[in-house]
């Protein structure tokens, strides 16, 4: 009895000192987001000027939301009915529980990078059951030089909510938990839309290598529950600028990828090991996440500028250092599939300490050169920009992008008479409107499929053809009743009810699981 008692504490040792390094890692990790203020980087403050412009839509009774009326010097643009809404739906939500926009921003990312963490342990636990093993490959993630680039440097908030997406994705397939499954996929396809693709197919791939066949249809009902978003953006991807707007120049980003691959040496190791090793088990395993490795390295560097040339990758993927991702999440694996096989484990611990001073050590540089900036939260829930690098998301009918906000919402642009506004929101309007004459009557805020107007109670035609997009009416001499309001099209009401078809048949099974479950327990009891 004594002897069980010393081999159970004895388990349990490791199990405490990788969890106290787990937690002290993760603490020097977000150490800078615990301060007051919002870390300085590319995208970070446009997130949460984006989120707080989102919020207002949202709590004016836009759902789904996709035009954001604020933005776009308040002429508003529909940039939510392209651009990833994940991180902002869940961002609504915190934000209702009264966190200003900046701290919702910093949980989100907190939040997603420890999700992910603990997804990537307990999924290598699965495949390596010596817990040195699945801790050296989570705390790998956590100093990945690629994702704390994207934190520190960039603030792609979407980028690190679709990568715990899919982490956590891999971890339900892995452990066969299908309730989980459909939602983390749904929710992984509104969460960015370049990852969701280079993802989606890598998870595809794997239910198949791991003969995880029942878990393809979760795959397909989490892609049908998400239809609300991704439909409408490829469906009218047509109506913006994306495809003609130049976003980045790929070939000034090498540099980039170069430095954040050196500093992910041990994870080149680990792939290098895998190549000249014979598998002892998981061949199939090795070969994929080799194969991941090596062809994300390969499109990340300037080995692959021929296929840079190409419009179509530089459009959608915009950044060689984008597929990095794609290489840090296979070099984790790899690099727990490589101490998996260290038999000593004094070997085994020497390996794990250096490897994660070297990680760390970049980490370390990183996060020292943080810089913070304090900016009351007016600035964010005020800031009337469109957030955007290119504008890529303005309609193609708008030649001249607004510098400065128009004076009223309403004015005349022919003719002449009065008007008082009776409501306003970010998706409708209403005034009472008293024309001298036939008069032109324009409202300050671009026109997108879904605006419609009515006159006393009866559909009026929207005129757009301006150089600004903005929507003229035509009214008639004498008084009347102005109703403008921003709806669901046919073509994304269908959308929506596909999405609501898929919850539906979502919750459906989870009632017949919970049933079946019933059952059997009352059989068992009898």
């Amino acid at each position: 009895m004594l002897d069980i008692r010393i081999m159970k504490q004895q388990k349990l040792i490791p199990i405490i000192l990788l969890s106290f390094i787990g937690c002290l890692t993760a603490f020097f990790v977000f150490l800078p987001f615990l301060k007051p203020g919002f870390i300085a980087t590319d995208d970070g403050e446009w997130m949460v000027i984006r989120l707080s412009a989102f919020y207002q839509s949202f709590a004016d009774g836009q759902f789904p939301v996709r035009f954001l009326g604020r933005l776009n010097q308040n002429f508003g643009y529909p940039v939510a009915n392209f651009l990833y809404p994940g991180f902002m739906y869940v961002g609504s939500i915190i934000h209702l529980l009264g966190f200003s926009f900046p701290d919702t921003v910093k949980i989100i990312l907190i939040g997603s990078y420890g999700i992910g963490a603990v997804s990537v342990f307990f999924w290598l636990r699965k495949f390596f059951p010596n817990v040195w093993d699945a801790a050296l490959g989570a705390l790998t993630f956590l100093l990945s030089p690629y994702f704390l680039y994207d934190i520190y440097v960039r603030g792609s908030v979407g980028e690190l909510v679709a990568t715990s997406a899919f982490l956590f994705s891999l971890y339900c397939i892995e452990n066969k938990r299908k309730i989980f499954l459909a939602p983390s996929i749904a929710f992984l396809l509104i969460s960015h839309n370049t990852l969701a693709l280079f993802y989606m197919a890598i998870l595809l791939a794997y239910c198949i290598i791991r003969k995880a066949w029942v878990m393809i249809g979760f795959l397909v009902l989490g892609f049908l529950m998400s239809a609300f978003f991704w439909l409408p953006a490829l469906g009218e991807r047509s109506m913006v600028a994306f495809n003609q707007a130049v976003i980045s120049n790929p070939f000034h980003y090498f540099p980039v990828s170069h430095l954040l691959i050196l500093w992910s040496l041990p994870l080149c190791v680990a792939c290098v090991y895998a190549v000249f090793k014979s598998p002892l088990r998981y061949e199939k395993e090795k070969k994929f996440f080799t194969i991941l490795f090596l062809g994300s390295l390969f499109f990340a560097s300037a080995l692959s500028f021929i296929f840079w040339k190409m419009p179509t990758l530089v459009t959608f993927v915009q950044f060689p250092y984008r597929f990095l991702s794609i290489f840090s999440i296979a070099g984790v694996w790899l690099i727990a599939y490589m101490v998996s096989h260290i038999e000593r484990g004094f070997f085994k611990k020497v390996f794990f300490c250096l490897g994660i001073a070297y990680l760390g050590y970049f980490a370390f540089q990183r996060i020292n050169a943080t810089r913070i900036t304090i900016q009351p939260e007016g600035f964010y829930t005020t800031n009337e920009a469109t957030t955007t690098v290119s504008d890529e998301y303005m309609p193609t009918w708008v030649e001249k992008i607004p510098k400065i906000r128009a004076n009223n919402k309403l004015e005349w642009f022919k003719g002449n008479g009065e008007f008082i506004i009776t409501y306003e929101s970010t998706r409708k309007i209403t005034a009472h409107v008293i024309a001298h004459e036939d008069s032109i009557l324009q409202i300050n805020t671009l026109y997108y499929p879904g605006w419609g107007c009515a006159i006393d109670g009866r559909p009026t035609e929207i005129l757009y053809t301006n150089p600004h997009g903005l929507m003229r009416i035509f009214i008639p001499q004498g008084e009347h009743e102005l109703h403008l309001e921003f709806r669901e099209t046919v073509f994304r009401f269908l959308a929506d009810c596909i999405s609501f078809l898929g919850i539906m048949a979502y919750l459906g099974i989870i009632i017949r699981m919970v049933v079946i479950r019933k059952k059997s327990k009352n059989k068992k009891s009898v």
